[in-house]
């Protein structure tokens, strides 16, 4: 529990963790492996800090909770992120996304293909669709003109 005594080095402690944190991530963002899915554990590794201490009193600190709900990235939007580099490669190459290209270039845990299959599925479908047609986006993706 924190009593009143106390509250002034949560405050510090929050404050010192936090800017640990942010760094981390800058780093990260700066020279990590780009397909890698950045999460809290590799954000605190970075950080030299213990992710059992950061993620037990995300509860206690909002601010240090904001910013891990920022920057940490869902399975799903990190499986979109990876799905759309190789896409973009395929069509480079003039070949459609299959599902054994995302196999063979992402190494996923054979539950991952099961709990997320229909979301993967879809993604996949989407991904071909906008590769084949004609209107880029910023990102580089094309879609088909309507």
């Amino acid at each position: 529990l924190v009593i009143d005594q106390e509250k002034h080095y949560w405050s510090e402690w929050e404050e010192e963790q936090l800017k640990a944190l942010i760094s981390a991530y800058e780093t990260i963002r700066k020279t990590g492996d780009p397909d890698r899915r950045i999460t809290v554990g590799w954000i605190c590794t970075v950080a030299g800090l213990r992710e059992s201490e950061i993620k037990g009193r995300l509860h206690r600190f909002p601010d240090i909770r904001a910013f891990v709900e920022e920057v940490v990235e869902e399975k799903e939007e990190w499986l979109e992120r990876r799905f759309k580099k190789i896409a973009v490669r395929k069509k480079l190459a003039g070949e459609d996304l299959k599902m054994a290209d995302i196999k063979q270039e992402m190494s996923l845990k054979p539950n991952t293909y099961q709990k997320y299959g229909t979301f993967i599925e879809g993604l996949i479908a989407e991904l071909n669709c906008c590769i084949q047609g004609t209107k880029s986006d910023k990102n580089g993706l094309h879609y088909q003109q309507e």
